[in-house]
């Protein structure tokens, strides 16, 4: 864990409290800088939901084309080009998804923020009247611990595992 100083960030729905995130922020940040951190990754995280909302609304692109799928005029080569293009649309709405879906504090980890010890200064952010609109904020508890992703025993792992476990 990189040094840093260990911040809080209340958040508030229509006025009312409604969680708090926990993040760790680069030592070399000044309190100007977590602020607009902090509102840059509202912000993103936010643009990403509205954005997906279209995407969410129509049918996804299949996963798995299948031959069947397409005209009968069409040559093999064709076909293929279409399913080549067909899953690569289904790999971008995936991604998007991802993203919609990804947690508040996974936008200010994009930015350089760790995960959390202990509070010494704390921030917070207002999400004004956003009724029906999901908004993960990552950790609300202070004892979570976010999940790594990587290699175990050979395989890719999204698990809780201590830095010095094999």
């Amino acid at each position: 864990m990189n040094k840093g100083r260990l911040i809080k960030i209340r958040h508030y729905r229509c006025g009312e409290p409604d969680g708090s995130s926990y993040v760790i922020a680069p030592e070399s940040k000044t309190n100007e800088q977590i602020e607009a951190d902090v509102d840059a990754a509202a912000e993103e995280l936010i643009k990403s939901i509205e954005g997906f909302k279209e995407l969410h609304n129509s049918t996804p692109p299949k996963a798995y084309p299948r031959v069947e799928d397409y005209s009968e005029d069409l040559t093999l080569k064709e076909i293929k080009v279409l399913m080549e293009s067909d899953r690569q649309k289904r790999k971008d709405f995936d991604a998007r998804k991802r993203q919609a879906t990804a947690s508040y504090e996974s936008f200010l980890y994009k930015k350089g923020y760790e995960w959390i010890g202990e509070c010494e200064d704390e921030f917070e952010i207002s999400w004004g009247h956003r009724h029906g609109m999901r908004l993960d904020y990552g950790n609300n508890d202070f004892g979570y611990q976010p999940l790594k992703v990587g290699k175990k025993n050979g395989d890719t792992v999204s698990a809780l595992w201590d830095d010095d476990e094999d």
